[in-house]
């Protein structure tokens, strides 16, 4: 009789240490994932400015750009007495040739 008692006695205390580890485990558990999901949503914010500050940066760059060369294209045309509109075939004679370069060339 007294080997049952001790058996159900052990098995009690296993129980009990058992859900006592479960405890601590699941709250450190549920703590690093708490920690993750706060960095993750950190480094989603912050990747998303980067991309917010690269497309206004392209942006802003295409549209620079092509205001350089509306100028080149009217300052050529001045400068030199060509045709009407002659600097900007130029222009976008020679940007027309540049992109091709780019895209045909292989690294």
């Amino acid at each position: 009789m007294s080997d049952k008692k001790e058996a159900k006695s052990e098995t009690f205390w296993n129980r009990k240490i058992t859900k006592f580890l479960f405890s601590i485990f699941a709250s450190l558990s549920q703590k690093f994932s708490i920690q993750l999901l706060s960095n993750a949503r950190e480094q989603i914010n912050e990747l998303i400015g980067q991309i917010k500050r690269g497309i206004l940066a392209g942006f802003l760059a295409v549209f620079g750009l092509l205001f350089f060369l509306i100028g080149i294209a009217i300052y050529i045309e001045s400068f030199w007495d060509f045709i009407p509109g002659g600097g900007y075939l130029i222009v976008g004679g020679m940007s027309i040739l540049a992109a091709s370069l780019i895209i045909f060339s292989k690294k």
